[in-house]
């Protein structure tokens, strides 16, 4: 399951719980806004 990126993550892990998704299937990335490139 994939979450767009303006959703809180707080709401994200609710909905994938919501879905039936374990906790120990939940696996959190963040990426930093140093690593995204702009124009």
């Amino acid at each position: 399951m994939r979450f767009i990126q303006d959703q809180s993550l707080e709401r994200q892990i609710i909905a994938a719980k919501e879905a039936g998704i374990e906790d120990e299937c939940i696996f959190i990335e963040k990426a930093s806004g140093k690593d995204f490139k702009r124009p």
